[in-house]
């Protein structure tokens, strides 16, 4: 899969989650909830994985956008 990290800024469904398996690193994820902290091995873009609409059916539609290093510290805790 070639790097859209610079094209795209959201992905929903079974796009968000083939991207991240198959182009994106994980790096963190939330022990309380779901989401998960990724990063584009090419540019370094920063990406959250989340189902916000999680007490759906089957966990609702997963959403994948890219987030600032700012919101990665403080929603994941990483080191600057």
């Amino acid at each position: 899969m070639t790097c859209s990290c610079t094209i795209i800024q959201k992905l929903t469904g079974n796009e968000a989650q083939a991207y991240s398996k198959q182009h994106l690193i994980r790096l963190a994820a939330k022990g309380d909830t779901w989401d998960m902290l990724y990063k584009c091995p090419d540019t370094g873009v920063l990406w959250k994985r989340e189902w916000p609409h999680s007490s759906a059916h089957g966990g609702g539609t997963e959403e994948l956008y890219q987030i600032s290093l700012a919101q990665a510290q403080a929603e994941f805790g990483i080191p600057k």
